[in-house]
């Protein structure tokens, strides 16, 4: 059975276009921006800040209310990215809100959590997390020791 889905392009030629969600919370910041660096590809920054109240409507409501989010419009419109690299409760609106898109525009974005999500992590498709955060284990779970960051031998 063939998929209307658009799977994203990985091809050598063309490197994968990255989107790399940063947020005012600069912890969250430095783990996004040491898988994208480590990823050895071009990647764009997205900044948003999460209205007031928007925890709470996250938590109350589930994370899919995009109105409580502020970014530059454009900044979360076509076209698509192939990988989405983001972490804390206050980017989950907008991976949600980029796979709904996504989706319904044909293309398959893949979206890649770092810590406690508070949506299902069935809704990603690699959640990593550290111990400290008991994120049920499961088949796009990975586990790692400690958080990821930038620290190099240098």
């Amino acid at each position: 059975m063939e998929s209307d889905v658009q799977q994203p392009r990985f091809a050598p030629e063309q490197p994968p276009r990255i989107w790399a969600l940063l947020s005012p919370r600069e912890g969250d910041n430095a783990q996004i921006l040491a898988v994208a660096e480590a990823l050895g590809s071009p990647f764009e920054r997205r900044r948003f800040s999460n209205r007031p109240g928007a925890i709470a409507a996250n938590l109350i409501a589930g994370a899919a209310i995009r109105s409580r989010v502020r970014y530059e419009p454009g900044a979360f419109d076509p076209p698509w990215p192939d990988l989405v690299l983001a972490a804390g409760t206050q980017s989950e609106p907008i991976c949600a809100q980029i796979r709904h898109d996504a989706r319904r525009d044909g293309y398959r974005t893949r979206l890649v959590f770092l810590g406690r999500p508070w949506m299902d992590p069935g809704r990603y498709d690699l959640v990593v997390t550290t111990p400290q955060y008991r994120v049920p284990p499961g088949p796009n779970v990975m586990e790692i020791d400690f958080p990821l960051h930038r620290v190099s031998a240098e």
